[in-house]
């Protein structure tokens, strides 16, 4: 999968642009605060339907306007596409591809498929349990279509039983229709606990398979690890889960069990790399899982998808820096960055200045722009 160009109006800072990319490594270059997250950002909208930034849509509108629109031209499979997305006032995408209205978000996602690789996610392994379940969910939402929608009714139905918890821990709802109304509303949330579980602990052993592979690479055989996905049950473990812990959660007004609480385990030398590794160690582990979500999006797909890198060599050593620029041969990458290193000879270069890109070559001996 290769991203040709991407086009921007009255999205951010950027006013109306177009950047074109090659098939190989592409390096947006400027100084902070110019708009160079912000290409990204674009680009990973398509991939996503979501922005990775903004908690609502409208902040991605720029001052100009009271609308934003992102276009994108791919090509998949041998065949061209286009991508359009309009983001209004009310918050509202309007989502097209070669011209044709997709409604629904589970439509749109998996079209154009992206690996975002930024600086935070450098602490997935170090930070709690939601951001596994993220990089989970992020992952299987663009290899399957189907699973974000079970994954959005699954938030659904979680939010109505709570509320019903809530209300029979406050006694203003009790008695033969409260309990019958609970029984509905777990028996809807265990068949969707099974299929969001199955489906996350099915990636995660494909995951730690590659990861294991990646990290004995980039450890040259010094330390093995291994992922293993916490939580996961059938539909007859959750019914008998939800059975046994009816009280208690009733008692705490909360859904107290399931797959919104699950984890993903990941060891080094059998230890958990989490509370024994090292911030080198935790960071390396951090980077052979975003390349493996690249390859299992290789194996399921038949293609790399495009690999986006908003900042990251910044924050690793020489050793990672080439380890991953290594790692991304002969795939297309766009990557953010200050100043121009060592590793980005050959790519083409995109200068970035307050939400103007241009391409060139010009740089100064110290490799800033």
């Amino acid at each position: 999968m290769i991203c040709k160009s991407a086009g921007y109006i009255n999205f951010r800072n950027i006013s109306d642009q177009k950047i074109e990319f090659c098939d190989g490594v592409n390096v947006i270059c400027g100084d902070n605060a110019q708009g160079k997250t912000n290409a990204l950002e674009g680009i990973y909208l398509h991939a996503a339907c979501r922005s990775h930034r903004a908690a609502k849509d409208r902040e991605m509108i720029g001052f100009s306007g009271d609308f934003a629109r992102v276009t994108l031209d791919y090509s998949s499979g041998g065949r061209e596409n286009g991508l359009d997305m309009t983001i209004t006032s009310a918050g509202r995408k309007i989502c097209k591809k070669n011209s044709l209205v997709i409604k629904r978000a589970s439509d749109y996602i998996g079209n154009f498929r992206a690996v975002l690789f930024t600086p935070g996610h450098l602490s997935v392994v170090k930070d709690g349990p939601s951001e596994r379940r993220n990089f989970l969910d992020s992952a299987l939402c663009q290899l399957y279509p189907s699973y974000m929608a079970h994954l959005r009714d699954f938030n659904r139905l979680l939010l109505q039983r709570n509320r019903l918890l809530s209300m029979m821990a406050s006694g203003e709802i009790s008695g033969g229709d409260a309990d019958a109304n609970l029984d509905v509303w777990t028996e809807k949330l265990v068949f969707e606990s099974e299929f969001v579980s199955h489906m996350r602990s099915d990636y995660t052993e494909k995951l730690s398979s590659i990861v294991a592979d990646i990290f004995d690479d980039m450890t040259s055989g010094g330390e093995k690890v291994r992922l293993s996905y916490v939580g996961g049950h059938t539909a007859d473990e959750y019914r008998e889960l939800f059975s046994k812990a009816r009280r208690k959660e009733i008692a705490a007004g909360t859904t107290l069990y399931g797959v919104h609480r699950d984890d993903i385990g990941i060891y080094l030398n059998e230890n958990a790399v989490r509370a024994y590794g090292s911030q080198g160690q935790q960071r390396s582990v951090s980077l052979a899982m975003k390349l493996a979500e690249g390859e299992i999006s290789k194996q399921i797909t038949g293609e790399y998808p495009v690999f986006l890198l908003d900042d990251i060599l910044s924050e690793l050593d020489e050793r990672r820096k080439s380890y991953i620029m290594s790692g991304l041969d002969k795939r297309q990458v766009i990557i953010t960055a200050c100043s121009f290193e060592k590793s980005f000879e050959g790519a083409r270069l995109i200068v970035c200045k307050g939400g103007r890109y241009s391409e060139t070559q010009n740089l100064t001996d110290t490799g800033r722009i």
